[in-house]
């Protein structure tokens, strides 16, 4: 049985096996490669991660290329991988453990009284936007898909972190559902209805204070991030707010 391999992709990368910092693998390609084995889940053509990282030369240097970075790769953990003629894959079978599955699996999970802890621990896994700091030169569709997964792993990171607000809020934990709704404002500062929700949390907790100081932050967030004014569902909390129209 293979030590565990432990991959930390949420944020700048951080690789373990059992335990212990990886040594440096020799190119930044190689802990590419590693990367897009490891999140896609799927057995991959080995002409399509040729395509990926040296789309822009000819082929045969492309595959040469590719197997020189595949080699590489499996001096440090080819137990963890799959290797056959046609194909290359992240092998499952073997102890591994790797954030951005967690983080998955949790945001598709609604939240109960016996699972709470486990989902908030993964939506704390969330340290930054996926691969953050990491970059590969001249591997633009490598570049692309990165993109596409931060977009794609951010929004599950706010779907979890907005599901745990509200179980917290329907059982009366305002604390606990304020700070969840924080975590998202962190991620994304513009974002009007977790405005909202928090400044509608803190009036219910008794400080209506900071829940109108709340509006004054969403509306810079909005006006330096989107050149706009709040909308009118968030002027019209504020109103009640201020006229001391919302229930504690």
């Amino acid at each position: 049985m293979a030590e565990k391999l432990e991959l930390a992709l949420l944020g700048n990368p951080e690789l373990h096996r059992a335990g212990q910092p990886l040594a440096k693998f020799r190119s930044a390609k190689v802990y590419a490669l590693l990367y897009y084995l490891a999140v896609s889940r799927r057995a991959q053509p080995r002409s399509v991660l040729a395509g990926l990282f040296w789309g822009e030369i000819d082929e045969y240097y492309a595959r040469r290329n590719f197997n020189r970075t595949l080699s590489d790769l499996a001096q440090y953990v080819g137990d963890h991988l799959q290797i056959d003629r046609q194909t290359v894959a992240f092998d499952r079978s073997q102890p591994y453990w790797l954030d951005v599955e967690v983080l998955e699996n949790a945001a598709a999970t609604q939240p109960t009284a016996q699972n709470l802890t486990t989902l908030t621990a993964a939506a704390d896994l969330y340290r930054g936007e996926f691969l953050d700091g990491f970059t590969v030169q001249d591997a633009p569709e490598f570049e692309q898909w990165v993109l596409n997964e931060r977009t794609r792993l951010r929004a599950s990171t706010l779907q979890l972190h907005t599901m745990l607000s509200q179980f917290h809020a329907e059982r009366g934990e305002l604390t606990q559902a304020m700070n969840q709704t924080r975590r998202i404002l962190q991620i994304e500062p513009w974002r009007e209805e977790a405005h909202r929700e928090l400044m509608l949390l803190l009036a219910q907790s008794g400080q209506r204070s900071a829940a109108l100081a709340q509006y004054e932050l969403c509306r810079q967030a909005l006006s330096s991030e989107l050149n706009v004014e709040p909308d009118a569902a968030t002027l019209d909390l504020f109103a009640r707010i201020r006229a001391g129209k919302v229930d504690h």
